[in-house]
């Protein structure tokens, strides 16, 4: 952001977007610029946009601008899965691991899980039923910074397997969540003693805070036939429109395939714009142009 701002950019953040404005010039239609949820219209020829493709083509653009085939293909995209998550503050340091990864169930652990159990609990989850067996990541930030808690005190990052909004659930939302915290507290006991305060954080609001429809945590989901070569490009047919983040483009998990995809991005609009690369594989370098 500082540098984008040092570059003369004016950086805008809690600032909705309410449509994609698109006009015909000339035989072709292209983006001419976003109306803000305020009415503002910010002229722009060309616009990324970061939420899902289905978010992008079907609300803030309108899938009339676009050839049904491609509307068919991203309508088609399905999105990962979510979390329930929680921040938990400690009045003494319980784990000595920078993070803590697993699953627990009744009588059930990652020493003794079959892969019966493991497609159980992601079909569980399908159904909206909290899984027999659940599934947490569990950074540590205070074993990497301790000054993230007052001294002696420790902070723990939890978050669980969970269905995205458009599933309907078998069980109460705060039902997830207390599984999560009955999960991690069978690996690290005395949890709930030693907390001086669990903050719980539920899908409906990740899927509000993050902005993407039915919350996934990856807009196109890693699945194999939406990775690699079968990802959406992020380039779209509508000139002047692109797509970065974990819906087009890139590879890898998380930030990595964030960041990926944005300097896939990057590439995309150059080389369409005519201008030198930041050259870092072959096949960007021959990168054929389109009409922008």
């Amino acid at each position: 952001m500082l540098i984008a701002k040092e570059r003369g950019c004016e950086v805008r953040i809690g600032t909705g977007v309410r449509r994609v404005r698109v006009e015909k010039i000339g035989a072709n239609e292209r983006v001419t610029g976003v109306e803000l949820e305020d009415g503002t219209l910010l002229p722009a020829s060309i616009v990324v946009s970061t939420s899902s493709a289905r978010t992008t083509v079907t609300k803030l653009v309108g899938a009339a601008h676009f050839p049904e085939s491609y509307v068919d293909r991203v309508m088609k995209i399905v999105g990962s899965m979510i979390a329930v998550q929680a921040k938990i503050g400690l009045k003494k340091r319980l784990v000595d691991a920078g993070c803590i990864v697993g699953g627990v169930g009744d009588g059930v652990d990652l020493l003794n899980v079959s892969t019966g159990d493991m497609k159980e609990m992601f079909a569980s989850v399908t159904r909206g039923e909290v899984p027999p067996i659940v599934p947490f990541y569990c950074p540590v930030p205070t074993n990497f910074d301790p000054d993230l808690a007052p001294p002696g005190h420790q902070l723990l990052t939890v978050c669980a397997v969970a269905p995205t909004s458009d599933i309907a659930l078998t069980d109460a939302p705060a039902a997830w969540e207390e599984a999560m915290l009955t999960a991690l507290e069978k690996v690290v006991p005395g949890l709930r003693n030693e907390a001086v305060f669990v903050d719980r954080f539920s899908v409906e609001f990740i899927e509000k805070w993050i902005g993407k429809e039915f919350g996934p945590a990856v807009s196109t989901a890693q699945t194999p036939d939406q990775v690699g070569a079968k990802r959406l490009p992020t380039y779209t047919p509508l000139r002047g429109l692109y797509l970065a983040g974990c819906c087009a483009g890139g590879r890898g998990v998380g930030t990595e395939l964030a960041a990926a995809s944005a300097m896939e991005c990057t590439d995309r609009i150059l080389a369409d714009l005519g201008m030198p690369l930041f050259s870092r594989t072959k096949s960007r370098r021959e990168m054929t142009p389109l009409a922008v």
